[in-house]
């Protein structure tokens, strides 16, 4: 198994989540972005449903999401490549199949803490907007976007502080030099109940440090899009032009709407990508520094 492998299953396993937390409606079916996730999943529930003896849509990809998550756990060892990364990077160091199924879990779990980093950026109202992209982004972060917008910080920094905790417990610590600087290597000690507060303090800077790393997955989405609208220019592809243009106006917010230009190039995905990079660096050095004299 190669951990390009999970994070296709995690792929799968966001298909059936979708379906448990988003019904069809109209948002969905004149979305261009969600009406073809919406298809796939009725598919998927549709092929299987024979085997469920016709039960409800959100049943089955209730079932078969813990299924997956199961499946996945029985076929992970402890030398596999299953690893969790948020803040630090942690990976199975038990054959057992509760751990293996934990790590499972948390898998998919960080790829939606991710997912919700992202979210908490852009979606600020409590509805959805007539633009695709933000309709899209509000439906995919479901049920985390039904949080009232005050309330959503809260959410996710006790969502990534649960994570980070049973990716510790569960797991063993993950040394990989090349992308440290990026990362933390931080021990947690939960025999010693006199360092509560200092091991909830631990577990609050790893995950913000997680939510940092977020904004360096941004500046590389980013970067995606700039390849893929000069690729579409050249290639004369409608489509996959109109998609990328979308979401870089939608990801860009205000240097979209006043960009920087030198002559005809705009610059300003460039500045966005500079921007970000130096607010994540920053922050990271700062949160590893308070994290060090813990």
């Amino acid at each position: 198994m190669k951990a390009g492998f999970y994070s296709l299953l995690n792929i799968l396993l966001f298909i059936f989540w979708f379906r448990i937390w988003v019904e069809d409606s109209s948002d969905t079916f004149f979305n261009r972005y969600l009406r073809p996730i919406s298809r796939i999943s009725d598919k998927i529930t549709d092929f299987l449903s024979p085997a469920f003896f016709g039960a409800p849509q959100r049943l089955i990809a209730i079932i078969s999401f813990v299924f997956l998550v199961v499946l996945r756990g029985m076929a992970v060892t402890s030398q596999s490549e299953l690893t969790v990364i948020i803040g630090f990077e942690r990976g199975v160091n038990s054959s057992e199949l509760f751990t293996c199924i934990v790590f499972s879990l948390l898998s998919f779990l960080v790829f939606l803490f991710k997912l919700y980093c992202i979210s908490i950026l852009y979606i600020r109202a409590e509805g959805t907007s007539d633009r695709h992209t933000t309709g899209a982004l509000f439906h995919l972060s479901r049920p985390f976007t039904e949080i009232k917008p005050e309330l959503r910080p809260i959410a996710l920094l006790i969502i990534g502080m649960a994570i980070v905790g049973l990716a510790d417990i569960f797991g063993a610590d993950v040394f990989s030099p090349e992308i440290i600087s990026y990362y933390v290597d931080c021990e947690l000690d939960w025999t010693n109940t006199n360092t509560i507060l200092p091991l909830l303090t631990k577990l609050f800077l790893i995950t913000l440090i997680g939510w940092v790393q977020t904004l360096g997955l941004l500046a590389q989405i980013v970067l995606f899009l700039v390849i893929i609208s000069w690729v579409t220019m050249v290639a004369n592809s409608g489509q996959v032009g109109v998609f990328a243009k979308e979401w870089l106006s939608f990801l860009l917010g205000p240097l979209r709407k006043h960009p920087i230009m030198i002559g005809n190039i705009d610059l300003s995905p460039l500045i966005f990508i500079v921007v970000v990079t130096f607010i994540g660096s920053t922050l990271m050095q700062l949160l590893k520094n308070s994290l060090a004299q813990l």
